[in-house]
Order: structure tokens, then sequence, then C-alpha cells
């Protein structure tokens, strides 16, 4: 009788620790449910879609460049919005140093009076045939700005980084996330000293640095890697700076003991000299296209 009773204690016993632990599990589904929710629910917000520039003056993304000597650049671009981006990367970008967009916040943007680019400022001349009246000299001084592409890298996963790029030049990026990619650039300053990682520099358009449209193709051949670095910035410097191909051919670089090599190949000068070419062509079918583009409005206004 005994034995009857202690079995019916722990078949008790054992049905409240049934109980109690079936409901310890149903709370903390009903937690984890909640959680789940929660963070699907920011997973699945509908991504907010504008410009990386626009971007960052709305303070949506803080935007910071690292270079690494002239070749490339590391873009670190850190999400201060609370719902998912879909960011348009710019085509082409220049990075300023502090040294110089220091003074535009003083006063008078790039191009304006008394400011970089205008009478008395430091940008101004270069380029080539006159257009790159807004653009950068060759001051002496600092260390050199730079221009890349990020519009082309759509369909470029083998670039590091580049998790978060989509198709179109667009980059997808969740709340509050940092994410970065690494681009390839070239200098648009000859005579300066080579962009350091240590140096502060700030992402601008690229037409603040240089108005001559044959340097946005060259860095957009470059983005899109049907053209190498070396010859990329043998036609940067010729476009943006006013360097001759002789000067170009005849530059040279001191190594170690005083040794000097030739800075460029002839390859490296020739693909540069066949670069500037071609994007020289693009440049004027789009010029003239433009034009008749204009035309064709303005006749059809006047016809009204």
């Amino acid at each position: 009788m005994k034995s009857q009773v202690n079995q019916s204690r722990r078949a008790a016993l054992g049905l409240m620790v049934v109980g109690v632990t079936a409901g310890m599990f149903s709370g903390s589904g009903e937690l984890f449910a909640a959680g789940t929710k929660k963070s699907n629910k920011a997973d699945t917000a509908e991504p907010l879609e504008m410009d990386l520039f626009d971007a960052i003056s709305q303070e949506k993304v803080d935007v910071n460049l690292v270079p690494s000597g002239s070749r490339q650049c590391k873009i670190v671009i850190k999400s201060r919005s609370e719902q998912p981006l879909r960011l348009k990367m710019p085509e082409t970008f220049a990075g300023v140093p502090q040294t110089v967009y220091s003074q535009w916040d003083m006063g008078g943007g790039p191009g304006m009076s008394g400011g970089p680019g205008g009478p008395g400022g430091e940008l101004g001349g270069g380029g080539r045939g006159g257009r790159n009246s807004g653009g950068m000299g060759n001051s002496s001084g600092g260390q050199q700005s730079f221009g890349g592409g990020m519009g082309g890298m759509g369909g470029m996963g083998g670039m590091g980084g580049m998790g978060g790029m989509g198709g179109g030049g667009m980059y997808n990026i969740a709340p509050e996330r940092t994410e970065s990619i690494i681009v390839p650039t070239v200098c648009l300053e000859h005579g300066k000293a080579e962009p350091r990682s240590n140096g502060k520099y700030k992402l601008f358009p690229l037409e603040t640095v240089s108005e001559e449209p044959v340097v946005g193709e060259i860095c957009k051949a470059l983005c899109a890697g049907s053209v190498d670095q070396r010859t990329a910035q043998a036609a940067a410097w010729y476009s943006a700076n006013g360097m001759s191909w002789e000067e170009l051919s005849a530059k040279q670089i001191q190594r170690a003991f005083g040794v000097r090599y030739l800075y460029f190949s002839a390859s490296e000068i020739q693909g540069a000299r066949a670069l500037v070419t071609r994007c020289e062509q693009i440049v004027a079918a789009r010029e003239a296209a433009e034009a008749e583009a204009k035309k064709s409005e303005s006749g059809s206004e006047s016809g009204m």
C-alpha cells in the first residue's frame, strides 16, 4: 500500500515538473518570437533609396576615405539610419585633403572668388584646352587629391569588401552598420606628395577637383576594370595637369641607393595615349548628342 502511495506521489510530481517545464518553454517561445519579429521588421523594411552625396548631406551616413598611396582607397560607409539604405554610388568621385577642403569651409567654395579655384585661390588652371578652369593646378606642397569611380562596379564581385554592392552602382547597407569597399584611384595633382593613409580626406564630386570631362571618363574606365591603374595614372596626369607625353615618358623615380628608373614603361604610355583618345571620343559623342537634343528641344518650342 505504502509503495502505491509513493508511486502516486512520484507520478503527480512528474506531471507538475512537465507542466512547469512546458510553461517555461511556452513563455520563452513567446519572448523569442517577439524578438525575432522585431529583428525581422528591421531586416524586411523597405530600403530608403538615395544618392550617396545626398545621404551624406542629410546625415544618413558618414563616409571616411583611407587612401593607400596613389593606387587605391578604402571607402568606409557608416549608416546612421534606423532603416536599410540603398545608396546610388557616384560614377566618379574625388578625395580631397583636409588642407584644401578646410579652406572651403572657411569661406568660398571651390571655384568661388577668393576660394580654391577662384582668383587668388589654391585651385585653378591645369587641364587641357582650358577646360579645367575650376580644377586643381600644380600647386606645390601638401598631398595630392585623387579621383576614382564607384558607379560601374555592380558586376565586379572580385573587388575587396564589396558584399553590399548590387547592380547598376547601387549599394545596400543595413541599419546602423559599417561597411567598406576598396576602389582603384589615380592622383590628380602632379608635383605634390602621394596620398597617405594617415592623411584626412573627404569625399567630393570629381568636378570639384577637375572639370575636364576626359578625366571623368578615365576614372570610369579604371573603375570598370577596362584599364590598369598605371595606364590610367599617366592618362590622368596628361588630362588633368597638362603634362605632355614627352614629360610623362621621361619622368623618373628614385629608388634606394640613388638608383633611378622610368616611372612609366613605354607600353603604359602607349596605352595611356590610346585611353585618352578613346575617352575624348566618348566625350565628343556625348556633347554632340546633348547639343542635338537641345537643338531639337529648341525647335519644338519655337514651333508651338
